[in-house]
Protein backbone atom coordinates (compact mmCIF):
# COMPACT_ATOMS: atom_id res chain seq x y z
CA UNK A 1 0.00 0.00 0.00
CA UNK A 2 1.70 3.39 -0.92
CA UNK A 3 2.27 5.77 1.82
CA UNK A 4 3.38 9.68 2.11
CA UNK A 5 6.77 10.31 2.34
CA UNK A 6 7.07 10.87 6.06
CA UNK A 7 9.32 13.99 6.12
CA UNK A 8 6.62 15.53 3.67
CA UNK A 9 3.73 14.16 5.49
CA UNK A 10 5.29 15.98 8.83
CA UNK A 11 6.11 19.44 6.87
CA UNK A 12 2.87 19.70 5.76
CA UNK A 13 0.93 18.99 8.76
CA UNK A 14 3.58 21.51 10.42
CA UNK A 15 2.70 24.24 8.09
CA UNK A 16 -0.89 23.85 8.48
CA UNK A 17 -0.81 24.27 12.47
CA UNK A 18 1.38 27.26 11.07
CA UNK A 19 -1.32 28.66 9.52
CA UNK A 20 -3.82 28.13 12.55
CA UNK A 21 -5.75 25.11 11.19
CA UNK A 22 -5.72 24.16 14.76
CA UNK A 23 -7.40 27.21 15.50
CA UNK A 24 -10.21 26.89 13.17
CA UNK A 25 -13.77 25.24 13.96
CA UNK A 26 -14.87 22.36 11.72
CA UNK A 27 -17.84 19.90 11.71
CA UNK A 28 -17.75 19.91 15.73
CA UNK A 29 -13.92 20.02 15.66
CA UNK A 30 -11.06 21.62 14.54
CA UNK A 31 -9.86 21.73 10.76
CA UNK A 32 -6.70 20.24 11.71
CA UNK A 33 -8.10 17.06 13.42
CA UNK A 34 -10.64 16.79 9.93
CA UNK A 35 -8.03 17.09 7.39
CA UNK A 36 -5.56 15.22 8.88
CA UNK A 37 -8.65 12.69 9.23
CA UNK A 38 -9.32 12.87 5.80
CA UNK A 39 -6.02 11.93 4.68
CA UNK A 40 -5.66 8.73 6.80
CA UNK A 41 -8.98 7.54 5.13
CA UNK A 42 -7.62 7.91 1.88
CA UNK A 43 -3.75 7.05 3.00
CA UNK A 44 -5.85 3.41 4.49
CA UNK A 45 -7.85 2.81 1.67
CA UNK A 46 -4.57 2.63 -0.94
CA UNK A 47 -5.05 5.95 -2.52
CA UNK A 48 -1.94 7.36 -3.96
CA UNK A 49 0.00 9.86 -2.12
CA UNK A 50 -0.60 13.04 -4.11
CA UNK A 51 -4.18 11.92 -3.79
CA UNK A 52 -3.94 11.44 0.21
CA UNK A 53 -2.09 14.92 -0.28
CA UNK A 54 -4.74 16.58 -1.55
CA UNK A 55 -7.07 15.24 0.99
CA UNK A 56 -4.57 17.27 3.77
CA UNK A 57 -5.25 20.30 1.77
CA UNK A 58 -8.67 19.85 0.09
CA UNK A 59 -10.32 22.89 1.67
CA UNK A 60 -7.53 25.17 2.01
CA UNK A 61 -8.33 28.25 -0.05
CA UNK A 62 -12.13 27.14 1.32
CA UNK A 63 -14.57 25.55 -0.74
CA UNK A 64 -18.14 25.98 -1.66
CA UNK A 65 -19.56 24.85 1.49
CA UNK A 66 -16.86 25.64 3.79
CA UNK A 67 -15.65 29.21 3.09
CA UNK A 68 -13.20 30.09 5.31
CA UNK A 69 -9.99 30.30 3.32
CA UNK A 70 -6.93 29.67 5.59
CA UNK A 71 -4.57 30.31 2.67
CA UNK A 72 -4.93 33.25 -0.52
CA UNK A 73 -4.60 31.46 -3.60
CA UNK A 74 -0.99 33.71 -3.72
CA UNK A 75 0.08 30.80 -1.48
CA UNK A 76 -0.60 27.74 -4.50
CA UNK A 77 3.42 28.04 -5.01
CA UNK A 78 4.22 27.71 -1.84
CA UNK A 79 2.08 24.59 -1.44
CA UNK A 80 2.96 23.54 -4.61
CA UNK A 81 6.51 23.41 -3.26
CA UNK A 82 5.44 21.09 0.13
CA UNK A 83 3.21 19.14 -1.10
CA UNK A 84 3.62 18.74 -4.99
CA UNK A 85 2.18 20.45 -8.35
CA UNK A 86 -0.17 17.16 -8.57
CA UNK A 87 -1.72 17.54 -4.96
CA UNK A 88 -1.67 21.29 -4.78
CA UNK A 89 -3.91 21.43 -8.52
CA UNK A 90 -6.11 18.25 -6.60
CA UNK A 91 -6.54 20.54 -3.66
CA UNK A 92 -7.27 23.81 -5.40
CA UNK A 93 -9.97 22.09 -7.73
CA UNK A 94 -11.83 20.92 -5.18
CA UNK A 95 -11.43 23.95 -3.27
CA UNK A 96 -13.21 25.60 -6.70
CA UNK A 97 -15.72 22.61 -7.61
CA UNK A 98 -19.27 23.61 -6.98
CA UNK A 99 -20.71 20.79 -4.78
CA UNK A 100 -22.69 18.85 -4.77
CA UNK A 101 -23.66 19.80 -8.28
CA UNK A 102 -19.86 19.12 -9.52
CA UNK A 103 -19.87 15.66 -7.89
CA UNK A 104 -22.91 14.14 -9.62
CA UNK A 105 -21.09 16.15 -12.99
CA UNK A 106 -18.01 13.87 -11.78
CA UNK A 107 -20.03 10.63 -11.06
CA UNK A 108 -21.74 11.31 -14.44
CA UNK A 109 -18.59 10.98 -16.23
CA UNK A 110 -18.54 14.93 -17.10
CA UNK A 111 -15.21 16.44 -17.35
CA UNK A 112 -16.72 19.64 -17.31
CA UNK A 113 -17.47 20.69 -13.81
CA UNK A 114 -19.34 23.59 -12.02
CA UNK A 115 -17.12 26.40 -10.03
CA UNK A 116 -18.05 28.01 -7.13
CA UNK A 117 -17.89 31.03 -9.03
CA UNK A 118 -20.58 29.93 -11.77
CA UNK A 119 -18.07 29.46 -14.03
CA UNK A 120 -17.49 26.39 -15.78
CA UNK A 121 -14.03 24.46 -15.88
CA UNK A 122 -12.66 22.13 -17.94
CA UNK A 123 -10.40 19.22 -16.46
CA UNK A 124 -8.11 19.06 -19.59
CA UNK A 125 -6.98 22.61 -18.67
CA UNK A 126 -5.13 20.81 -15.51
CA UNK A 127 -3.93 17.75 -17.31
CA UNK A 128 -0.41 19.77 -18.57
CA UNK A 129 0.44 21.19 -15.24
CA UNK A 130 -0.83 18.54 -12.86
CA UNK A 131 0.82 15.63 -15.08
CA UNK A 132 -3.00 13.74 -14.53
CA UNK A 133 -5.55 13.13 -16.95
CA UNK A 134 -8.91 13.97 -16.93
CA UNK A 135 -10.19 10.89 -15.75
CA UNK A 136 -7.81 10.53 -12.78
CA UNK A 137 -8.67 13.84 -11.56
CA UNK A 138 -11.95 13.17 -11.98
CA UNK A 139 -11.87 9.65 -9.82
CA UNK A 140 -9.61 11.44 -7.35
CA UNK A 141 -12.14 14.31 -6.95
CA UNK A 142 -14.80 11.61 -6.15
CA UNK A 143 -12.81 9.77 -3.31
CA UNK A 144 -11.77 13.21 -1.88
CA UNK A 145 -15.49 13.88 -1.74
CA UNK A 146 -16.37 10.63 -0.25
CA UNK A 147 -13.42 11.10 2.29
CA UNK A 148 -14.54 14.04 3.40
CA UNK A 149 -18.06 13.43 4.07
CA UNK A 150 -17.01 9.98 5.53
CA UNK A 151 -14.85 11.88 7.80
CA UNK A 152 -17.71 14.46 8.63
CA UNK A 153 -20.68 11.43 9.26
CA UNK A 154 -22.74 12.57 6.77
CA UNK A 155 -21.71 10.01 3.28
CA UNK A 156 -25.09 8.59 3.68
CA UNK A 157 -26.96 11.82 2.72
CA UNK A 158 -25.19 11.03 -0.57
CA UNK A 159 -25.92 7.00 -1.26
CA UNK A 160 -24.88 7.72 -5.04
CA UNK A 161 -21.28 8.04 -3.23
CA UNK A 162 -21.46 4.87 -1.13
CA UNK A 163 -20.92 2.95 -4.32
CA UNK A 164 -17.78 4.59 -5.15
CA UNK A 165 -16.34 4.77 -1.68
CA UNK A 166 -16.84 0.65 -1.26
CA UNK A 167 -15.21 0.81 -4.86
CA UNK A 168 -12.18 2.16 -4.28
CA UNK A 169 -11.98 1.12 -0.70
CA UNK A 170 -12.97 3.64 1.82
CA UNK A 171 -15.95 2.10 2.75
CA UNK A 172 -16.10 -2.09 3.65
CA UNK A 173 -19.18 -3.84 1.42
CA UNK A 174 -20.34 -3.93 5.08
CA UNK A 175 -20.66 0.31 5.23
CA UNK A 176 -17.81 0.76 7.60
CA UNK A 177 -14.86 2.90 6.96
CA UNK A 178 -11.57 1.45 6.19
CA UNK A 179 -9.51 0.68 8.98
CA UNK A 180 -12.41 0.63 11.66
CA UNK A 181 -11.00 -1.50 14.16
CA UNK A 182 -7.57 1.25 14.31
CA UNK A 183 -9.81 3.87 15.17
CA UNK A 184 -10.91 5.13 19.18
CA UNK A 185 -13.98 4.65 20.56
CA UNK A 186 -15.09 7.64 19.85
CA UNK A 187 -14.69 7.44 16.31
CA UNK A 188 -16.02 3.89 15.89
CA UNK A 189 -19.68 5.34 17.09
CA UNK A 190 -19.60 7.72 14.79
CA UNK A 191 -18.69 5.25 12.48
CA UNK A 192 -21.29 2.72 13.34
CA UNK A 193 -23.63 5.68 13.73
CA UNK A 194 -23.23 6.67 10.17
CA UNK A 195 -23.51 2.76 8.51
CA UNK A 196 -26.77 2.97 10.52
CA UNK A 197 -28.10 6.03 8.58
CA UNK A 198 -26.90 4.27 5.28
CA UNK A 199 -28.81 1.19 6.04
CA UNK A 200 -32.11 3.45 7.26
CA UNK A 201 -31.93 5.35 4.16
CA UNK A 202 -31.70 1.98 2.45
CA UNK A 203 -34.71 0.50 3.99
CA UNK A 204 -36.86 3.62 3.79
CA UNK A 205 -36.51 3.45 -0.13
CA UNK A 206 -37.44 -0.24 -0.38
CA UNK A 207 -40.64 0.54 1.75
CA UNK A 208 -41.78 3.69 0.24
CA UNK A 209 -40.41 1.72 -3.43
CA UNK A 210 -43.39 -1.29 -2.25
CA UNK A 211 -45.72 1.41 -0.92
CA UNK A 212 -46.07 2.66 -4.23
CA UNK A 213 -46.60 -0.96 -6.13
CA UNK A 214 -49.65 -0.55 -3.67
CA UNK A 215 -51.28 2.38 -5.59
CA UNK A 216 -54.63 1.30 -7.19
CA UNK A 217 -54.96 1.58 -11.31
CA UNK A 218 -58.30 3.26 -10.41
CA UNK A 219 -57.02 5.91 -7.75
CA UNK A 220 -55.40 9.03 -9.99
CA UNK A 221 -55.27 11.21 -6.75
CA UNK A 222 -55.96 11.40 -3.18
CA UNK A 223 -58.62 13.72 -3.36
CA UNK A 224 -60.29 11.29 -5.70
CA UNK A 225 -59.77 8.08 -3.97
CA UNK A 226 -61.39 10.04 -0.93
CA UNK A 227 -64.64 10.90 -3.08
CA UNK A 228 -64.46 7.20 -4.43
CA UNK A 229 -64.47 5.62 -0.74
CA UNK A 230 -67.23 7.85 -0.01
CA UNK A 231 -69.15 7.02 -2.90
CA UNK A 232 -68.75 3.64 -2.21
CA UNK A 233 -69.75 3.12 1.15
CA UNK A 234 -72.96 5.46 0.24
CA UNK A 235 -73.46 3.12 -2.78
CA UNK A 236 -73.02 -0.14 -0.28
CA UNK A 237 -75.44 1.35 2.55
CA UNK A 238 -78.29 1.66 -0.51
CA UNK A 239 -80.18 -0.89 -2.13
CA UNK A 240 -78.36 -2.74 -4.68
CA UNK A 241 -80.82 -1.78 -7.54
CA UNK A 242 -81.72 2.14 -7.37
CA UNK A 243 -82.71 3.33 -10.69
CA UNK A 244 -80.91 4.87 -13.57
CA UNK A 245 -79.86 7.78 -11.44
CA UNK A 246 -77.18 6.32 -9.82
CA UNK A 247 -74.36 7.29 -12.57
CA UNK A 248 -75.56 11.30 -11.38
CA UNK A 249 -75.85 10.51 -7.35
CA UNK A 250 -72.19 8.52 -7.76
CA UNK A 251 -70.40 10.27 -10.31
CA UNK A 252 -66.99 9.32 -9.19
CA UNK A 253 -67.96 5.45 -9.14
CA UNK A 254 -69.42 5.55 -12.06
CA UNK A 255 -66.36 7.16 -13.59
CA UNK A 256 -64.47 4.16 -12.80
CA UNK A 257 -67.63 1.59 -13.67
CA UNK A 258 -68.33 2.78 -17.66
CA UNK A 259 -64.77 2.05 -18.82
CA UNK A 260 -64.61 -1.68 -17.25
CA UNK A 261 -68.55 -2.20 -18.37
CA UNK A 262 -69.95 -2.73 -14.28
CA UNK A 263 -71.84 -1.80 -12.66
CA UNK A 264 -71.98 1.25 -10.09
CA UNK A 265 -72.56 -1.59 -7.28
CA UNK A 266 -69.68 -3.36 -8.57
CA UNK A 267 -67.28 -1.00 -8.57
CA UNK A 268 -68.53 -0.02 -4.91
CA UNK A 269 -67.61 -3.22 -4.05
CA UNK A 270 -63.59 -3.33 -5.78
CA UNK A 271 -63.07 0.07 -4.65
CA UNK A 272 -64.15 -0.69 -0.91
CA UNK A 273 -61.88 -4.23 -1.59
CA UNK A 274 -58.61 -2.39 -2.45
CA UNK A 275 -59.15 -0.10 -0.01
CA UNK A 276 -58.97 -3.00 2.47
CA UNK A 277 -56.13 -4.63 0.68
CA UNK A 278 -54.19 -1.18 0.90
CA UNK A 279 -54.83 -0.82 4.57
CA UNK A 280 -53.52 -3.80 5.41
CA UNK A 281 -50.72 -3.75 3.07
CA UNK A 282 -49.56 -0.55 4.38
CA UNK A 283 -49.65 -1.67 7.81
CA UNK A 284 -47.56 -4.73 7.14
CA UNK A 285 -45.14 -2.52 5.54
CA UNK A 286 -45.20 -0.45 8.64
CA UNK A 287 -44.84 -3.40 10.88
CA UNK A 288 -41.64 -4.35 8.94
CA UNK A 289 -40.17 -1.33 8.51
CA UNK A 290 -40.34 -1.19 12.89
CA UNK A 291 -39.06 -4.18 13.15
CA UNK A 292 -36.12 -3.69 11.21
CA UNK A 293 -35.58 -0.04 13.05
CA UNK A 294 -35.17 -1.42 16.19
CA UNK A 295 -32.93 -3.90 15.11
CA UNK A 296 -30.33 -1.35 13.81
CA UNK A 297 -30.93 0.93 16.96
CA UNK A 298 -29.99 -1.18 19.20
CA UNK A 299 -27.33 -3.27 16.98
CA UNK A 300 -23.92 -2.34 18.46
CA UNK A 301 -21.65 -5.13 16.69
CA UNK A 302 -20.51 -4.09 12.63
CA UNK A 303 -20.87 -7.86 11.66
CA UNK A 304 -24.44 -7.67 13.31
CA UNK A 305 -24.98 -4.69 11.37
CA UNK A 306 -23.93 -5.93 8.77
CA UNK A 307 -26.34 -9.05 8.46
CA UNK A 308 -28.98 -6.55 9.18
CA UNK A 309 -28.05 -4.71 5.89
CA UNK A 310 -27.96 -8.10 4.04
CA UNK A 311 -31.51 -8.29 5.24
CA UNK A 312 -32.74 -5.03 4.10
CA UNK A 313 -31.06 -5.73 0.63
CA UNK A 314 -32.65 -8.80 0.11
CA UNK A 315 -36.24 -7.78 2.03
CA UNK A 316 -39.08 -7.70 -0.51
CA UNK A 317 -42.63 -7.67 -0.74
CA UNK A 318 -45.49 -9.93 -2.04
CA UNK A 319 -48.75 -8.23 -2.00
CA UNK A 320 -50.56 -11.32 -4.37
Amino acid sequence: MPTTDSSVLENAKSFLLQNGCNRRPHSGRTLYVHLVAVHQLLERSGHLPHVCLAGLFHSIYGTSAFKVQTLGEDKRGEVRTLIGTAAEELAWLFCHIKRPLATMQLLEGCTTLAFKDHTTYDLAQSQESSGLSAEFLANALISIEAANLLDQRTLWRQSILIAHAQKVGLLTDAGYAVGFEQLDETHQASILFQAKQSIRAELAAKINQARASLESGFVSSDEIRARKLEEATLRIQSPQAIGDYEADEFPFLASYAIPYAISVWDAAQLVLSEAGRQQRYLLMTEQIKDQYSARIATCADQEALNLIRLDVQKLTFNFD
